[in-house]
């Protein structure tokens, strides 16, 4: 994908577009994994951390300023290595967000979104905590 590097044509911008659309859904306060990018853009997630690592590199100050991108951590609640690492963290404690040193996100599945469809929901139920279906092992399971 080339969603953060220059070049790319017009399928380029449409997934540049897709991603800007996405992250801007994030609100404050809330916080949104490479892995549900992955799922909503259809795309493996090694692609996905690279184009969000790509777009930063490739905003100007101002944009940095203005798009969230900072909201999106890998799936494990951690915030990369990367030239704009200091300022993700700290654009996070800003907004509420407790990182520990390591650059890690506590309570990650509370303030993830649920949805990108519907980001106002609270938090992101846990597969632990849904029903098991049949393929689950629960023959008695309608």
């Amino acid at each position: 994908m080339t969603v953060g590097g220059k070049g790319g044509g017009a399928a380029g911008e449409r997934e540049r577009a897709a991603l800007l659309d996405l992250i801007a859904r994030i609100p404050a306060g809330r916080i949104a994994t490479h892995g549900q990018i992955s799922l909503k853009l259809r795309m493996m997630r090694p692609h996905v951390v690279q184009a969000v690592l790509g777009l930063v590199d490739t905003l100007d100050d101002a944009e940095r300023e203005h798009i969230a991108w900072h909201r999106v951590v890998a799936d494990g609640g951690a915030i990369g290595r990367h030239k704009f690492r200091e300022l993700q963290m700290a654009r996070l404690r800003a907004e509420g967000f407790s990182v520990a040193p390591a650059g890690i996100i506590d309570e990650l599945q509370r303030r993830r979104i649920a949805s990108f469809d519907a980001p106002g929901e609270a938090i992101v139920q846990m597969a632990s905590d849904r029903p098991l279906g049949r393929s689950r092992g629960m023959k008695s399971h309608q």
